[in-house]
């Protein structure tokens, strides 16, 4: 099975952030007059990492649900999951603000349009932050129908970390990651607290939960097509 645009796009973000800790060659703890350049150098790269992954999860919608778009005079959309029409329906309207501004205005009527001709919006099953923790993936599964999105990939993960770790463990280690970026972005000195080991680790960690995220979110549009086709 090929890999996404998205999930390959994520790879070559992290060829950045890999590159940035080659250049990570001191000693640990680095001495006082390299810290500085220790700290900045790991303090960038755990927010390069987290920002990969929140853009990689933000294309899965435009990379999978365009093909129920494509295909949507063969698609009967009465049988798509609820979750994804409530979603489109409510999104789409939810991105405008009424404003004197008669560009708005024309937005809106063709937004109303697009529902009223039952057209999916693949841009608009983003994350509804920038913080890609767990439960807003969650979130983001279920707006496709797709539940339990964790508990469901845990055996695979398993196989591919090559250790037994249950599900409350995966989201943890994704909740230490984001944590990571965010106290980095909330206060710099923060970076001291951050480990070549943990880049490493956030890295690898996220190659492989991005992975089966990918490959879910196509099986699970595949089969929202195969199910909704018109005979």
């Amino acid at each position: 099975m090929n890999n996404s645009i998205a999930y390959n796009e994520f790879l070559e973000s992290l060829e950045i952030v890999k590159a940035l800790i080659k250049l990570d060659t001191y000693k640990e703890p680095p001495p006082k007059k390299d810290r500085n350049y220790v700290y900045g150098l790991r303090g960038g790269s755990i927010v390069l990492i987290v920002a990969s992954f929140n853009e990689f999860l933000n294309n899965l919608s435009n990379v999978y649900l365009s093909v129920i778009k494509k295909y949507k005079s063969i698609i009967d959309f009465s049988k798509l999951p609820p979750d994804l029409i409530i979603t489109n329906v409510n999104k789409t309207l939810k991105q405008f603000k009424m404003k004197k501004n008669i560009n708005n205005l024309t937005n809106i009527k063709n937004s109303c349009r697009s529902i009223i001709n039952d057209e999916i919006n693949p841009a608009i099953f983003k994350l509804q932050s920038s913080n890609p923790n767990p439960i807003h993936i969650i979130n983001l599964f279920k707006e496709i129908g797709f539940k339990d999105i964790f508990k469901h990939i845990t055996k695979r993960f398993q196989r591919r970390w090559k250790k037994i770790v249950s599900t409350n463990i995966i989201k943890e280690l994704l909740s230490g990651i984001i944590d990571k970026r965010n106290n980095v972005a909330h206060k710099v000195s923060m970076a001291s607290q951050i480990t070549k080991i943990d880049l490493n680790d956030a890295i690898n960690y996220l190659q492989i939960l991005a992975w089966l995220l990918d490959s879910t979110y196509r099986k699970q549009i595949n089969s929202i097509c195969i199910l909704a086709k018109i005979p």
